[in-house]
């Protein structure tokens, strides 16, 4: 029996686009709600947004053609293979004259938006000196591949899972201080639960992470933990390197996935494999794909430091409707833009439990908290380590507001908590005395 675990790492603007609301909108034949939505996001860099305006131009109650083959011939610039079956439909319906106008509109669109517009504003220049990955950053790729072999060779498989030859995974949310360490971590999902939670946290414990300035916030790991377990064979990444040179963004994004866990090529060699490939995956909307160029940029890792450049990647990603990727950008905004972080957070929470909990804590801190709101946030996150003490906020609110009931019943569920994990009740039961006697 072998056990292997793999980790994803995945790391998500003032205009709140959605490419899937706006997809829905436009299969709905709602195309003038969809346009601006789209349009919104061609200017972050997405490829498949121009691909649908120029469809949602053609589709609109008055056809503008020209302009529909504009937007196609851009992203068929960027390899889209879907734009390219759409402008030979339409290609042969232009006269003469139509066709000069279309190729003009392409243009004026292409030196905007095209690979070499958005590679000044957008994608990453490659860092031509060695940089040492943020992962486990004293070691070379090789080093780290051999050391995650290693870990997972120490990790006991549990004995329930082993008995029944069960499978599973874990994903850890956390963020990275400035010394590389893992901080703040909460257990986002688990299959089965209850199973494999230890052994993660055990696995990313033992993680360090490039020390930076500033902290990165909102990371997800994912453990998968499998008996007998094998990596790709070289049969299967050709496979997918040929399906990626045809323009399969799902495809490239794989092989990049299974070169950077399973290949000893030596660093240099692999980045030059690798990372044309993650472009070209983050540019066809693979969101993972849009998060790792994020982490590079924002850490300098294989390419040249660029955290405006960064911040776009998140945007798209964010725009994109992935709830970690909002998250994330909810943190970045926190100080400068508070409302729209908490959109972007109460967005997130949706679908995420991490998100669910800081924005438990964003508003605990607010000078006027809802706390209805947070109480039903509660009732969602009570697996979480902090909150007993949140109820005794919560509590501490509700008597400021003169509302003893609440304030004593909200007491009582923290005090519940922190017993159920052998911590001192003390605070709660002064306080409850305390409130009773005034």
């Amino acid at each position: 029996m072998r056990i292997v675990f793999i980790s994803l790492c995945c790391l998500s603007a003032s205009v709140w686009a959605d490419f899937n609301q706006a997809l829905s909108d436009f299969h709905n034949n709602d195309i003038t709600i969809a346009k601006p939505q789209f349009a919104a996001l061609t200017d972050a860099g997405s490829v498949p947004a121009m691909h649908y305006l120029g469809l949602a131009y053609l589709q609109q109650a008055t056809p503008e053609p020209i302009r529909a083959y504009g937007w196609l011939a851009l992203a068929r610039e960027h390899g889209h293979q879907a734009s390219i079956e759409a402008i030979d439909k339409l290609w042969p319906h232009f006269g003469v004259r139509q066709r000069y106008l279309a190729e003009q509109q392409h243009q004026q669109l292409s030196q905007r938006l095209g690979p070499q517009a958005l590679a000044q504003s957008l994608l990453p220049v490659w860092q031509p000196q060695r940089r040492q990955p943020p992962l486990l950053a004293a070691a070379t790729h090789q080093q780290q591949v051999k050391q995650r072999q290693k870990l997972s060779q120490q990790v006991k498989f549990p004995r329930q899972a082993r008995r029944q030859q069960q499978s599973g995974w874990v994903s850890l949310g956390f963020d990275i201080g400035v010394d590389g360490i893992a901080d703040n971590v909460v257990i986002v999902a688990a299959y089965p639960p209850q199973t494999f939670e230890e052994q993660a946290l055990a696995l990313l414990a033992e993680r360090r992470y490039q020390p930076s300035t500033e902290p990165l916030y909102g990371q997800q790991l994912r453990f998968s933990f499998r008996f007998d377990a094998s990596a790709l064979s070289d049969n299967e990444l050709r496979e997918l390197r040929r399906k990626a040179a045809y323009g399969d963004v799902q495809a490239a994004f794989q092989y990049v996935t299974a070169m950077l866990e399973q290949s000893t090529l030596p660093e240099q060699q692999l980045r030059l494999e690798t990372m044309p490939l993650l472009l070209q995956a983050a540019q066809g909307g693979i969101v993972a794909a849009q998060l790792q160029l994020y982490q590079r940029l924002w850490l300098g890792d294989w390419v040249e430091l660029d955290r405006d450049k960064a911040r776009r990647w998140l945007d798209l990603a964010a725009a994109s409707g992935d709830p970690w990727a909002q998250m994330i950008k909810a943190q970045h905004l926190s100080s400068t833009q508070p409302q729209l972080s908490l959109d972007y957070l109460k967005h997130a929470a949706a679908d995420l439990p991490a998100a669910k909990i800081l924005l438990v804590e964003r508003l605990l801190d607010s000078a006027s908290p809802a706390l209805a709101e947070i109480e039903t946030l509660l009732e969602q996150v009570p697996g979480s380590q902090r909150s007993d003490q949140w109820w005794l906020q919560l509590g501490r609110w509700h008597h400021q507001r003169g509302e003893p009931t609440k304030a004593l019943s909200a007491l009582a569920r923290g005090q519940k908590l922190a017993e159920q994990r052998q911590r001192s009740p003390q605070a709660f039961t002064a306080l409850a005395a305390q409130w009773q006697s005034d």
